[in-house]
């Protein structure tokens, strides 16, 4: 890995840089960067890009290259559909290249949920197939054949180190975005004497990746069982992140998915339940814009998020 690591700086032509006068960044970088994101030629050359989810992408601007964002949430509340969401918008309507790590789950699952959120398909129904219609065979086929035209790729490598990923990432070339799925997963390369010190070690290390390959790196977090504490607030917050401060020292954004409904078994009877479609993307850190929270739509059957006026055509 360091070997790798030496042969790729070699490669970039790294060198460690001067101190610049902030005149020569103003006039040599700066403003012609806004002259390059003001002209429609080269526009998306130099914005975030988009995530496929509007109000979003108008809090965020978008996925930014170099940033470290992180999504967390609880077990079950979605963080792998959110991500998988991500990675099919950027895919399909962007067209750019994609890596999904997933330390968690098989590629053939991963295919699944996206067969199924793409083919608007009832995930129950592709893990039984005896259950499908002609007419959803018919959709299936057409949404596997647009999702093989995109460039995503999937590695589902478990315990996968910061290097070795880079090593792949590196070898692929020309990469867009990664989303790793999910960090408690992941080992440091070096040894640690404890989880929180390798946790530190893994995140400083994906923002030091980030700003290497120049993409937006998505990491999926668990929170503490702070948020299941009965009589708070279950919204989660930035200390609820699990394993080590660092994580949202070195994120550059920090989100944290929430489903009221997933609250629901602590109400009583006769207590109104909550709306199972209502979710909410709490953007609890924002490096480049002001924190808030995104309405979202929760959609069970194809195990997907949507923007809250969406609506899928009967």
């Amino acid at each position: 890995d360091d070997a790798e690591q030496k042969i790729y700086d070699i490669r970039q032509g790294r060198s460690v840089s001067d101190l610049v006068n902030i005149k020569d960044v103003i006039y040599g970088e700066t403003y012609d960067r806004l002259i390059k994101v003001s002209d429609p030629a080269t526009h998306d050359d130099y914005v975030g890009i988009p995530s496929g989810l509007a109000e979003l992408d108008k809090t965020l601007t978008g996925l930014n290259k170099s940033d470290l964002i992180i999504i967390g949430a609880r077990p079950g509340m979605g963080k792998t559909s959110f991500a998988l969401n991500i990675a099919r918008n950027v895919a399909v309507n962007g067209g750019k290249r994609v890596c999904f790590f997933s330390l968690e789950m098989s590629r053939d699952q991963l295919a699944q949920r996206l067969l199924s959120n793409e083919a608007a398909i009832e995930s129950s129904h592709l893990r039984d197939s005896q259950l499908m219609t002609k007419d959803e065979w018919e959709r299936l086929a057409h949404a596997a054949e647009q999702l093989s035209k995109t460039d995503m790729y999937l590695d589902e490598t478990p315990s996968i180190t910061v290097p070795e990923m880079k090593a792949k990432l590196r070898r692929l070339g020309n990469v867009d975005l990664v989303i790793i799925d999910y960090l408690g997963l992941m080992r440091s390369a070096t040894t640690k004497e404890n989880r929180v010190q390798e946790v530190s070690d893994i995140t400083r290390n994906l923002k030091i990746m980030a700003k290497e390959l120049k993409v937006p790196v998505i990491a999926c977090a668990q929170l503490s069982r702070g948020t299941e504490v009965k009589g708070k607030s279950h919204k989660p917050q930035l200390s609820d992140l699990r394993e080590s401060g660092s994580i949202e020292q070195d994120a550059d954004i920090v989100l944290f998915l929430y489903r009221e409904t997933y609250y629901d078994s602590e109400k009583g009877e006769g207590e109104d339940r909550s709306d199972p479609n209502k979710a909410e993307c709490i953007v609890a850190k924002n490096r480049h814009g002001e924190p808030g929270t995104v309405k979202l739509q929760w959609v069970p059957q194809y195990q997907t998020f949507a923007d809250r006026e969406w609506k899928r055509a009967e």
